[in-house]
């Protein structure tokens, strides 16, 4: 069986498609995200300020995402070497 994703892991795996300047589509397939889950992940990023959308056509993130980018890895690794 394969791992599961947890709710951080999603958001940071969104945010790094969306540091490549990404449509809708992209990300919802690069993030291997049902439509509906990606609906609720983008409203969230979208809320909180990690992500915009600009000029209509695609989501780009913003310096409050590069920092969350930023400190989900620290943390990763070190939860890896727990």
């Amino acid at each position: 069986m394969g791992n599961y994703r947890d709710r951080l892991q999603i958001i940071a795996d969104i945010l790094l498609i969306a540091s490549r300047r990404a449509k809708k589509t992209q990300i919802m397939y690069q993030a291997n995200l049902s439509y509906r889950l990606l609906c609720r992940y983008l409203n969230e990023v979208l809320d909180t300020g990690l992500v915009s959308f600009e000029n209509g056509d695609c989501y780009v993130l913003t310096a409050k995402g590069k920092e969350f980018l930023s400190r989900h890895e620290e943390y990763s690794k070190h939860c890896k070497t727990l």
